[in-house]
């Protein structure tokens, strides 16, 4: 929640990052400030999870 993140579901929250199961596809999006809703990445669970977790640590690091 502190960093915007959502796992396994779709939010239209102001700068949040997050990631829902389609099907057999993961689907990692973004949601800028205006809500605006942007796919960045499908793929495998493996892949998805190995993105967000780099989105994630970057968060943290600011």
């Amino acid at each position: 929640e502190e960093l915007n993140i959502v796992i396994g579901r779709k939010t239209n929250v102001p700068f949040s990052t997050g990631c829902y199961l389609e099907g057999d596809n993961w689907i990692l999006y973004n949601v800028d400030e205006r809500q605006n809703f942007s796919i960045i990445e499908r793929g495998n669970e493996n892949q998805i999870f190995k993105f967000l977790y780099m989105i994630t640590m970057g968060k943290i690091g600011r």
